[in-house]
């Protein structure tokens, strides 16, 4: 009987053992509108079986957010990390794995601020004894509102109106509310819709 033995990976007691593969390296984190670029050099390690892309999302657990196969592998290595939903700290940890065993984390963060997320095209329908205020949802970053508010000022005088009086009367994640009036009025009516991001 033959007996096959691998010798870089058989200790002095004859059991095969696995040693863990090269960690990858020169983690580069860039950010692309409302999204982080995360590129990355592959392990100097052969027969790497896939890399593991893990994220943290201000300051939260890590979670997997990619697997890279054989077939998508290069010398250079990209994800396009559009998961998280909160402006922060985003920090990262990419593994090489080998006959499921893990390299060292390579780690890396960057800070991603959402900036100003404002709603637009807002508009005031008059109705019979309402108002229908409609806006549309930011052009960019809008996956981080959380909450809309609309605010509200009446006023016997247009020139009365001022935004530094007005009161909520809505909060909520929908982008239109119907105002009801009770009663006759003459007064004027004027409204603001501001937006509230996940911190």
């Amino acid at each position: 009987m033959a007996i096959i033995k691998f010798l870089s990976d058989v200790n002095i007691d004859g059991y095969i053992t696995a040693t863990a593969p090269a960690a990858p390296t020169n983690l580069s984190l860039s950010i692309v509108n409302d999204t982080i670029n995360v590129t990355f050099t592959a392990s100097t390690t052969t027969g790497i079986d896939s890399y593991l892309v893990f994220s943290s999302v201000a300051g939260g657990d890590y979670s997997l957010i990619s697997v890279i196969p054989p077939e998508d592998f290069g010398s250079t290595m990209s994800v396009v990390d559009n998961s998280f939903d909160v402006p922060g700290t985003q920090a990262y940890r990419v593994y090489a794995v080998k006959n499921g065993i893990l390299s060292n984390d390579l780690t890396g963060s960057t800070v991603f601020s959402a900036g100003a997320v404002e709603a637009s095209n807002m508009s005031v329908k008059v109705l019979n004894n309402a108002f229908l205020v409609q806006w549309d949802a930011p052009s960019t970053n809008s996956r981080f509102v959380v909450s809309y508010s609309v605010y509200k000022h009446q006023s016997a005088t247009q020139s009365g109106l001022a935004e530094g009086n007005a009161s909520l009367i809505y909060s909520g994640v929908e982008t239109r509310f119907m105002y009801e009036v009770s009663g006759t009025t003459t007064d004027f009516h004027q409204f603001w819709v501001t937006t509230t991001i996940a911190s």
